[in-house]
């Protein structure tokens, strides 16, 4: 299991809310996160934020980005509460984002699949990446229970990210061969 990394969470959250002119709706944020996570995953072997991620009912969700968002969940420390203090505040269903993101909390390929995701995915709103995210599946494995009006949340087996999907945009459709790969790298890493 990856161990979550709050900060570079907070800062795909403030890049993503600069380059979405200075705020963004919490639900699309977290669904960008959640392809940044997915992609860089399967091109990489390890995934952006280290998130834990559960099937709810609007879609995959990255729960302490989630717990981030909320301001409540994750025991942030008291440097984590004041930076993200300093970076975001909250309504009820967007975010303001204060200042740039500092990039130098990422590496190079963090940076290219977070303005990849962006760059694809910006023109969704977070209802159609909503329904987008449930042809994916780790939200599909669970399916049956949200029509049958199952509340909660489900713990999304992490395997099911290496599976192909076509999303119409082409990012999630590799070669066997290659995800296999990025599959042993991603259990090594994370052994």
């Amino acid at each position: 299991m990856e161990r979550f990394r709050t900060e570079k969470s907070l800062q795909a959250l403030v890049r993503f809310g600069n380059l979405g002119g200075g705020s963004l709706n919490k639900m699309k944020a977290l669904k960008l996160i959640w392809l940044s996570d997915r992609y860089h995953l399967r091109q990489y072997g390890r995934t952006i934020t280290g998130d834990q991620y559960f099937a709810m009912k609007n879609g995959p969700v990255a729960s302490c980005t989630f717990d981030l968002l909320k301001g409540s969940g994750v025991s942030f420390d008291r440097e984590a509460i004041q930076n993200i203090a300093k970076y975001l505040t909250f309504s009820q269903y967007n975010y303001t984002v204060h200042g740039e993101a500092d990039m130098d909390a990422f590496s190079e390929t963090d940076t290219e699949v977070i303005d990849l995701i962006w760059e694809k995915y910006k023109h969704y709103d977070h209802f159609a990446l909503s329904e987008l995210s449930h042809n994916f599946p780790e939200w599909i494995r669970y399916k049956a229970n949200f029509e049958n009006a199952v509340k909660g949340r489900y713990e999304i087996i992490m395997d099911d990210f290496f599976v192909n999907v076509n999303d119409k945009i082409g990012l999630f459709n590799d070669s066997e061969e290659f995800l296999n790969e990025s599959r042993e790298i991603f259990l090594e890493f994370s052994a």
